[in-house]
């Protein structure tokens, strides 16, 4: 197939715009959905071992309240460990948010961009593409959602490594992401303190978290799109 230079990465940009959005929809859609209504779960289950305990006792006279504490107790481990999980899979679905960008930014440099005159510096695809876009008078620190795309890069990091210098970094950057929220149904447990993420220590993101980075991922693509005007004049074919 024919077609100049700035036609294949345009077309290119385009394909991974959808790849995002086609990831972004499966996330909320399916896998965000299976962990809706986990305070709703907890509280029925809470309600059901209240109603077994009764019943299993046979005693009128039993200590309601053991039976109580002992219901709830059991409903907040089920919402403890629910959760943990829950955590673990949003962090590590926004961490594939940054793998698809890797493997977009890749084959973008590989395949579609001009070859750099110099070797690359970098075994990572995010700063061989920051260094080809540079040998064609692009500078994506200029572009509006390039420091969100660094960001990202330290959340993969983080879900990937755990305590370590990204770690740290992100920390300083934006301390919320590492800061749980506390449901109203742990509110009077102890147990409550034993949460953790199963990846990205301490790190805990939303599906708020995984719809901002997604978007500008898009953006980003978008902006570079317009910056490539510049490169690929129709001269070369287009």
């Amino acid at each position: 197939m024919n077609g100049s230079p700035r036609f294949f990465a345009e077309m290119h940009i385009n394909e991974c715009i959808v790849e995002l959005h086609s990831y972004s929809d499966m996330f909320s859609q399916r896998v965000a959905r299976a962990f809706d209504n986990l305070h709703e779960e907890a509280e029925r289950l809470q309600h059901e071992e209240y109603d077994r305990l009764r019943a299993f006792g046979g005693d009128p006279d039993m200590d309601s309240s053991w039976i109580a504490e002992a219901a709830h107790d059991k409903a907040v481990d089920f919402y403890i460990t629910t959760n943990a999980i829950r955590l673990g899979v949003m962090n590590l679905m926004v961490a594939g948010l940054f793998h698809m960008f890797e493997q977009q930014a890749a084959y973008l440099v590989d395949g579609v961009l001009p070859r750099s005159k110099r070797r690359l510096r970098s075994k990572y695809a995010k700063e061989k593409l920051q260094q080809v876009l540079h040998e064609q008078s692009i500078d994506v620190k200029k572009l509006k959602n390039w420091p969100l795309v660094v960001e990202l890069n330290l959340v993969a990091n983080v879900v990937k490594h755990g305590d370590g210098d990204s770690a740290n970094k992100l920390k300083r950057k934006k301390a919320i992401l590492f800061k749980g929220r506390r449901h109203e149904f742990m509110s009077n447990s102890n147990a409550a303190s034993r949460i953790r993420p199963l990846v990205g220590k301490g790190l805990q993101l939303t599906e708020n978290d995984f719809a901002v980075y997604a978007k500008g991922l898009c953006e980003f693509w978008r902006e570079l799109t317009e910056a490539l005007w510049n490169v690929f004049r129709p001269t070369q074919g287009g």
